[in-house]
């Protein structure tokens, strides 16, 4: 048997509720839940401007139904969203 196209529908993928991940030694994030995880260094030097402000800190992150990540962490001044693409966490835009 051989399908020739299959769409499973509706489908929703948000996450219902903020997920407030631990930022690890290394700089990186797991949330097992969802099977997320991801290097925050960037993120947290973009916000800062210090490569090491990652240590100790937490994470928020909520996925909406488009599939936009929406990440900010305590004394942030923005939320930055992403979009998953290829492996990558592709920056969309920040606002506050």
């Amino acid at each position: 048997m051989q399908i020739s196209s299959l769409l499973l529908e509706p489908a929703q993928f948000s996450w219902p509720i903020e997920s407030v991940l631990k930022v690890d030694k290394d700089g990186f994030v797991n949330e097992e839940r969802h099977s997320i995880n991801f290097n925050t260094k960037a993120l947290f030097f973009e916000e800062t401007q210090d490569s090491l402000s990652y240590a100790g800190k937490t994470l928020h992150l909520i996925r909406n139904n488009e599939g936009y990540y929406f990440m900010t962490s305590t004394d942030f001044k923005n939320v930055y969203v992403f979009l998953l693409r290829r492996m990558h966490l592709v920056f969309k835009i920040q606002f506050w």
